[in-house]
C-alpha cells in the first residue's frame, strides 16, 4: 500500500513540512537583522543627539567594529564606566541614554558572537533605559529603545522557543505604531510595520491557525507602501523577502499552490535587487527561502524539476553561508538542503539522495545543539528521523528504523503542545510514521496501535478548518495505520475505520486541488476496500475497490511517477485476485496477473527490494488462485517461483509478518497440488476459459 506522510515544514518547520527553517530576517531592530552593523550605526546617531543636547560626552561604538583596537569586551566596560558617571537623580535622561548605549553594545556583541547571554543583557539595559524615557518627553529615543528591545525579545523568543517573549515583542511594536502615522512619520511607521510583521511571522509559524500569519502579511504590505523599489530598493527587497516568507507559511497550511506561487514571485522580486555581487549575505538568504518554496511546490505537485531547482538554490546559498562565517545560518541551510534531498530521494526512490539528506541533517546538528537553539535542534532531529525512516524502509534496515524512532522521540523532548502546537502535531505525525515502519516488521500490534494513537493526537491540532491539506494527509496516514492494524488482527472494524479515514481525506484531496495526493489516497482506499471485501460476504466492496483503483490509474502517469504507478498496479492486482476468487472468474484473475507483471516492469529488486517482494507476493497469490481454478500445474509452479522470490527477500530484510503470510501461501500451493493428484482431471468442472496464462 502506498504511504504518504506530510513532513516537517522546511525549517523555515522539513515542517514535513516544519521547516524546518524558512528564514526571513527582516529589517531588524533599527532597520534590519540582515544588516547587523546597522544597529551599531544607530549608536552614532544617538550619540550625535546626546552630544548636541549636552547629555553625554563620549561615543560608544566599538573600536574593533569601526576602525580601532578595542574589542567587544572593552566596549562593554567603557559603556559601564560611562553609566557609572551618570547620576540618575540629577541627569535622568543622560543615565537612560547610557543604559541604551550599553544595551546596544550588548546587541552588537550578540551579532558578533551569537551568545544569548548578550541578548539577555541587552534586554535588561533597554528595560532600565525605558524607566526614564517616555513618548511624551523623548519620543525619538523612546521609539528607538522600544524598537531595539522588541527586536532583542523577538530574537530570544525565536532562539529559545519562548512564545511569551514573542508576545511581549508584538505588544511593543503595536504600542509604537499607536503613535505613528504613514503621513507624519513614514520611515518610523514602515519600520515598525516590518518589525511587527516579522514577530507575528515567527509566532504564527508555531500555531496551527493562520490568523497571525495573515496579520503579518498585512503588516508587510503596509510597509511596502513606503518602501518602494524606486525610493528604497534595498529595503523594498527585504520586505519582499519577508512577505514571501509569510505567504510560504500560509501556503503550508492551505490546499493548492496559490500562496506558494505568490511566495515564489515575492522572492524573485527580492532577487532583482539582492544580487550576490552587491549584497552577498542577503542574496544567500533569499536563495535559501526560494529553495524552501521550490521544495514545497515540488512536493505538492510531484514535480522533481522543482526539487532539483531547490537543491541547486541551497547549494548556491552555501557558497556564501559558510560554517566559519555564519554557523547557525549554515546549519539552517544544511537542514533545508537535507529536506530537498529527502523529497527528491522519496520521489525518485533514490537511496543515494536519502543518504545525502541524512548527512546534511547530521551536519546541521553540529551547530544546532539543544542547548543553543532547542526548537531548531528539535526540527532537525525530526527531519533526520524522516530521512532515516525513508532509507530504512528501502534498505529493509531495522537499525535505521529504530534510529528514526529515536530521532522523533528526541524532537518531542522540546516540542510540547503548549509551547509549539503545530510543531508538536507534526512531530507526533512523524513519530506515528516511524511506529508504522517498525510495527510492519515486528509481527505484533503494539507499534501499529501506537501509530493510530499518535495520528489521532496529530489531528487535535491539525484540523480541517485550520490546515485542510495537512488534515487530509493525516487522515490518509491514519487510514494506513488502521488498515495495517485491521490486517494484523483480522479485524473488520479497524478496516472499516480505515475506509472511513481515506474517504475523509478525499474530501480535501481532490484531483483539481491535490492530484498526487488524490491518486495515492484513491489507491489506498482501493486496497482497504479489497481487504475488507475479503472478510465480508458478497462482492460489493471488492467491485468498488476495483473501480476505485481503475479510476486512479487513469490519472497516474507512468513516465512521471513510475513507482507510484507500479504500486497502484499492485493494489489493483490484489483486489482483482480477491474478486476473481470470490466469483470463480478466470478473467478477473488473468487481469490480476497482468497488473502485477506491469508493476514489476518498474519495481525491480535492485530499485526497491521491499516493494519488489510485495509485488512478487501479490503475483504469486494471483497465479496460485488462477492455477487452482484451472487446475493448471504450470501456473502453480509459476506461483511458487514468485512466492519463493518474495520469501527470500522478506527473510533478508527481516520482514517477519510478510514472511509468515508468504509461507502460508506456499503451504496452500502444496495443498492444491495434493488435491489435484487425488481428484481426476475430468472430474473437475472446467472454469474460466483458457487453460494457461503466461
Amino acid at each position: 500500500m502506498a504511504r504518504e506522510c506530510f513532513q516537517r515544514f522546511p525549517e523555515e518547520r522539513p515542517r514535513s513540512g516544519r521547516q524546518p527553517i524558512l528564514e526571513s530576517r527582516l529589517m531588524a531592530w533599527v532597520m534590519g537583522a540582515s544588516r547587523p552593523r546597522l544597529a551599531m550605526t544607530m549608536i552614532f546617531i544617538i550619540t550625535f543627539l546626546i552630544v548636541k543636547i549636552g547629555l553625554a560626552t563620549t561615543p560608544t561604538a566599538p573600536r574593533g567594529e569601526f576602525g580601532g583596537d578595542a574589542g567587544p569586551g572593552d566596549e562593554v566596560e567603557r559603556c559601564r564606566n560611562e553609566l557609572r558617571k551618570q547620576d540618575r537623580g540629577t541627569n535622568a535622561l543622560g543615565w537612560a541614554m547610557a543604559q541604551y548605549n550599553l544595551g546596544t553594545t550588548f546587541l552588537s556583541l550578540y551579532w558578533q558572537k551569537g551568545d544569548t547571554a548578550s541578548l539577555e543583557a541587552a534586554v535588561s539595559a533597554y528595560q532600565e533605559a525605558l524607566k526614564e524615557l517616555s513618548r511624551e518627553r523623548t519620543p525619538k529615543q523612546w521609539v528607538m529603545t522600544r524598537t531595539n528591545l522588541g527586536g532583542a525579545l523577538r530574537t530570544l523568543g525565536e532562539l529559545k522557543g519562548d512564545n511569551a517573549r514573542l508576545e511581549q515583542a508584538v505588544s511593543i511594536f503595536q504600542e509604537i505604531l499607536k503613535g505613528l502615522t504613514h503621513e507624519r512619520d513614514p520611515l518610523d511607521w514602515a519600520m515598525a510595520q516590518v518589525n511587527l510583521g516579522r514577530t507575528l511571522l515567527i509566532l504564527g509559524g508555531r500555531e496551527s491557525a493562520v490568523t497571525r500569519l495573515e496579520e503579518a502579511a498585512s503588516a508587510f504590505r503596509e510597509a511596502l507602501k513606503e518602501y518602494t523599489r524606486e525610493r528604497s530598493p534595498r529595503d523594498w527587497a527585504t520586505v519582499q523577502d519577508n512577505l514571501g516568507s509569510v505567504l510560504f507559511r500560509i501556503g503550508e497550511r492551505e490546499s493548492g499552490t496559490k500562496h506558494f506561487e505568490e511566495a515564489l514571485s515575492a522572492y524573485r522580486e527580492a532577487l532583482k535587487e539582492r544580487t550576490r555581487e552587491r549584497v552577498p549575505l542577503e542574496w544567500a538568504m533569499t536563495q535559501s527561502n526560494l529553495g524552501s518554496t521550490l521544495r514545497n511546490l515540488g512536493d505538492r505537485e510531484g514535480n522533481t524539476a522543482r526539487l532539483k531547482e531547490a537543491i541547486s538554490a541551497f547549494r548556491e546559498t552555501l557558497k556564501e553561508r559558510t560554517r566559519e562565517r555564519m554557523s547557525l545560518d549554515w546549519a539552517m541551510t544544511q537542514n533545508n538542503l537535507g529536506l530537498a534531498l529527502n523529497s527528491l530521494g522519496e520521489h525518485e526512490n533514490n537511496v543515494a539522495h536519502l543518504a545525502e539528506a541524512i548527512a546534511a541533517f547530521r551536519e546541521a546538528l553540529k551547530e544546532r545543539t539543544r542547548e543553543r537553539v532547542p526548537l531548531d535542534w528539535a526540527a532537525t532531529q525530526d527531519n533526520l528521523g524522516i530521512s532515516l525512516l525513508a532509507l530504512g524502509a528501502r534498505e529493509g534496515s531495522g537499525a535505521r528504523l529504530e534510529e528514526a524512532l529515536s530521532a522523533h522521540r528526541e524532537a518531542l523532548k522540546e516540542y510540547s503542545r503548549e509551547r509549539a502546537p503545530l510543531d508538536w502535531a507534526m512531530a507526533q505525525n512523524n513519530l506515528a510514521n516511524a511506529f508504522m515502519a517498525v510495527g510492519g516488521r515486528d509481527g505484533g500490534s503494539k507499534y501499529l496501535g501506537e501509530a493510530v494513537a499518535a495520528y489521532r493526537e496529530t489531528l487535535k491540532e491539525v484540523t480541517r478548518e485550520r490546515m485542510p491539506l495537512q488534515w487530509a494527509m493525516t487522515q490518509g496516514s491514519l487510514g494506513i495505520a488502521l488498515f495495517s492494524l485491521g490486517e494484523r488482527e483480522s479485524d473488520a472494524v479497524h478496516l472499516g475505520e480505515a475506509v472511513a479515514a481515506f474517504r475523509e481525506a478525499l474530501k480535501e484531496q481532490t484531483w483539481e486541488r491535490a492530484p498526487r495526493q488524490w491518486t495515492v489516497t484513491q489507491h489506498n482506499l482501493c486496497a482497504a476496500l479489497g481487504t475488507l471485501g475479503e472478510r465480508e460476504s458478497g462482492t460489493a466492496r471488492l467491485e468498488e475497490g476495483v473501480a476505485t483503483c481503475r479510476e486512479a490509474l487513469k490519472k497516474r502517469n507512468r513516465e512521471r511517477e513510475p513507482l507510484g504507478w507500479a504500486t497502484a498496479q499492485n493494489n489493483l492486482c490484489a483486489v482483482l485476485r480477491a474478486l476473481g476468487e470470490r466469483e470463480g472468474s478466470g478473467a478477473h484473475l488473468e487481469e490480476a496477473v497482468t497488473a502485477c507483471r506491469e508493476a514489476l516492469k518498474e519495481q525491480t529488486r535492485a530499485r526497491g527490494p521491499a516493494q519488489w517482494a510485495n509485488t512478487q507476493d501479490s503475483l504469486g497469490d494471483a497465479l496460485r488462485a488462477l492455477g487452482a481454478l484451472r487446475r493448471d500445474k504450470a501456473l502453480l509452479d509459476q506461483a511458487e517461483q514468485a512466492l519463493r522470490g518474495a520469501e527470500a527477500e522478506f527473510s533478508r530484510i527481516n520482514a517477519n509478518p510478510d514472511l509468515e503470510k508468504v509461507r502460508k501461501k506456499l503451504a496452500k500451493i502444496e495443498q492444491t497440488r495434493r488435491q489435484l493428484k487425488e481428484q481426476p482431471v475430468d472430474a473437475a468442472k472446467p472454469q474460466g476459459g483458457n487453460s494457461s496464462s503466461q
